[in-house]
């Protein structure tokens, strides 16, 4: 999804302040930040957000101009409360289209998402990433013909998914820590399909999965080697469910269709 240049990136602190002089409830105040263009010579510059952390640090993407690429393609960006306010991050390899975008943050400032590699000619894989102080860091991709960091925890626990195309299609959920990518499998190994879209600071995993033959997706949580069918409003097999966040307390969100 791509942003729209007359949208303006902001951020919205809230601060409880008493509601009145005897009243034991309080009432959310907020302060609107404008986050500006990335690079103020280019107005379609214009900052995404998706990803914010304890420390205000937000990450995102943008699309910008660099010296290696004379064409402005879309590339990671953070904004931070500090001048200067922008850091645009690191790629692969260049790309006229997309280099490269973060889509979560950890109150370390170590941001997750994909960068393009380039392949020959005109073709190019988006592989999982993270963004940290020393440079991009490439997940890699193992067999599979692309995948995507979606999730990261203070730990450093980073979670996504790889899309493979042979020995069948299919998506698999990973989970990288330490230096190694761990394949966490499928419900149904006959049926291929897990996702992981965030980690708790506990470990705990969500996404989405197929539990059935016929069946479409369902949000789904994973935790000891496990994957639990989290389940949709629906019933039926026509409904389908996806888990997009989870916080510490293990309250997730989602979406259902």
């Amino acid at each position: 999804m791509r942003i729209d240049n007359r949208l303006i990136a902001v951020i919205l602190s809230v601060s409880a302040v008493l509601a009145g002089p005897s009243s034991a409830q309080t009432t959310p105040q907020y302060t609107l930040t404008i986050l500006g263009l990335v690079q103020h010579n280019y107005i379609t510059s214009v900052f995404a957000p998706l990803s914010v952390n304890d420390n205000d640090v937000v990450a995102g993407y943008a699309k910008v101009k660099v010296p290696h690429n004379p064409q402005q393609s879309f590339r990671g960006v953070e904004w931070q409360n500090s001048s200067p306010h922008y850091t645009i991050l690191g790629t692969i390899s260049e790309d006229p289209g997309q280099d490269s975008e973060a889509t979560w943050i950890n109150n370390l400032g170590v941001a997750v998402g994909f960068s393009n590699e380039h392949l020959g000619s005109n073709l190019y894989s988006a592989h999982p990433v993270m963004f940290t102080a020393n440079g991009i860091v490439n997940l890699g991709v193992k067999s599979a013909k692309e995948g995507f960091a979606t999730g990261i925890n203070n730990a450093s626990q980073v979670v996504g998914y790889l899309n493979f195309e042979t020995p069948v299609p299919a998506s698999e959920a990973f989970l990288y820590q330490n230096g190694v990518m761990t394949m966490l499998g499928y419900p149904v190994p006959t049926i291929g399909h897990s996702m992981a879209n965030a980690i708790n600071n506990n470990g705990l995993i969500v996404g989405s999965a197929t539990f059935s033959t016929g069946a479409n997706p369902h949000a789904a949580s994973y935790a000891n080697g496990v994957w639990t069918d989290l389940g949709t409003p629906g019933s039926g097999t026509n409904y389908k469910s996806s888990a997009s966040s989870v916080n510490d307390s293990g309250a997730i969100v989602g979406l259902w269709t």
